[in-house]
């Protein structure tokens, strides 16, 4: 990275997270999976990007990635890996407690 990367902003959307299926949703906890899943993002991009200013929220699927204010960055590509290796890791994923 040759220049410093001042301001990274990231939506994503309840559908790309979790898919359309509702009877594996249901044993979810959305709410904390998506409040983990902004945090493991905030965390490694603070990490690649230290200085950054970086907005992690839920927002349309057409919305891109931007960093400092540009859909077409060098460092998308990057940014984009980070974020489908948090996906894909599914540790961010919090089920609900099953009563017993």
């Amino acid at each position: 990275m040759s220049e410093q990367i001042t301001d990274i902003v990231v939506r994503f959307s309840e559908d790309g997270l979790f898919g359309y299926d509702t009877d594996a949703n249901a044993r979810i906890d959305i709410p904390a999976s998506k409040a983990a899943y902004i945090q493991a993002i905030k965390a490694l991009l603070a990490t690649e990007y230290p200085g950054a200013e970086i907005d992690v929220a839920e927002g349309p699927d057409n919305t891109p990635l931007r960093i400092d204010g540009d859909s077409d960055h060098t460092e998308i590509l990057w940014i984009e890996a980070i974020l489908y290796n948090v996906w894909e890791s599914w540790t961010w994923v919090k089920h609900k407690e099953v009563a017993r």
